[in-house]
């Protein structure tokens, strides 16, 4: 890893902006791997050590390390395609136009997320889902849907004949050798903290954003990784080692996308580079120009989910990672 890259990074923690963060660069022929601070904040994550056997909420980035690689994978089996309507999978669904391509672009015109989630519970969930309304027409806005995500991964469950975490394992976790990637973590002990809250406490092992949590397995969140997990993960789609995705099939990602994003990733970092965040501090960029990685996860919402500095930093720590390409 480039000696800027690395001391922004260092920076976060020798500025109390996180407590710890574990990291990766991963090329062709080196795997870098770093884990640097603490679990947490408060007592006793402070006196914690980060270590390999960590695990952490992937929040978002489970979008792209499960639902998007699967359905991408059924596509190939001829099981799907990326114009198969949405409602002929799930009947329930209100639209008869909205498409799988739409629920990967995030432009299905499906809103960012559900309202009054505090109203939200295990049994009111999926009508919820199923439910909301529309806030633009399919195919003419971007707007970043966990909704979209949820349903993709009923798709999958509706496909397959099984749930999510029987699916992923199958197809993505267990070819590849994530064996410690899943919704379920083998240990609370084992997983980095998320926010403390006045409804559930101290999140430990436990997804942290609430639709998953009462989902159980979401397409939208919830899978729990570590850090050489991801890294197997990412040497699969930019190395073609064991390959849970076809070349043609990774190259099709940037002939559909733009300079926002294509099916499942933003593309907006850098000349073919595929990213994608997720809210509890974890992100994967991926640059296929250079033929190289940087894997971040850190716990920015612990204590509490009030850390921007820790966003606006990354960004910073991402141009700076491509930018180190070009001189």
């Amino acid at each position: 890893m480039d000696s800027n890259t690395r001391q922004l990074i260092q920076q976060l923690i020798e500025d109390k902006v996180v407590a710890g963060i574990s990291y990766a660069y991963v090329a062709k022929n080196c795997n870098e791997l770093y884990y640097e601070g603490v679990q947490g904040v408060i007592d006793p994550f402070n006196r914690i050590p980060l270590t390999p056997a960590m695990q952490y909420d992937l929040a978002s980035v489970s979008k792209v390390v499960g639902t998007t690689n699967r359905i991408l994978q059924l596509i190939e089996e001829g099981k799907l395609s990326l114009e198969t309507k949405v409602q002929t999978l799930l009947p329930r669904f209100r639209s008869d136009v909205i498409t799988i391509r739409n629920l990967l672009f995030h432009n299905a015109g499906l809103p960012a997320d559900l309202a009054d989630k505090d109203s939200l519970t295990a049994d009111n969930i999926t009508d919820r889902v199923y439910g909301a309304e529309l806030v633009s027409k399919p195919g003419e806005v971007i707007c970043y849907s966990d909704l979209g995500y949820i349903l993709l991964g009923f798709i999958i469950e509706a496909v397959d004949g099984c749930t999510l975490e029987e699916s992923f394992r199958k197809n993505i976790f267990d070819p590849i050798g994530m064996n410690n990637t899943s919704f379920f973590p083998r240990s609370k002990e084992n997983c980095v903290p998320t926010e403390v809250t006045e409804q559930r406490g101290c999140i430990q092992g436990e997804t942290h954003d609430r639709k998953g949590f009462y989902l159980k397995q979401a397409g939208s969140a919830g899978i729990f990784s570590t850090l050489s997990d991801l890294v197997l993960f990412v040497r699969s789609l930019l190395f073609d080692e064991r390959s849970i995705l076809k070349k043609e099939t990774i190259d099709y990602l940037f002939e559909v996308g733009d300079d926002e994003r294509t099916l499942g990733w933003r593309t907006d970092i850098g000349e073919k580079t595929l990213y994608h965040t997720g809210f509890t501090g974890t992100s994967i960029l991926i640059d296929f120009k250079h033929g190289d990685a940087l894997i971040m996860l850190a716990n920015r919402v612990h204590p509490n989910r009030d850390n921007q500095e820790f966003i606006d930093r990354r960004k910073i720590i991402d141009r700076t990672f491509i930018e180190n390409h070009t001189r």
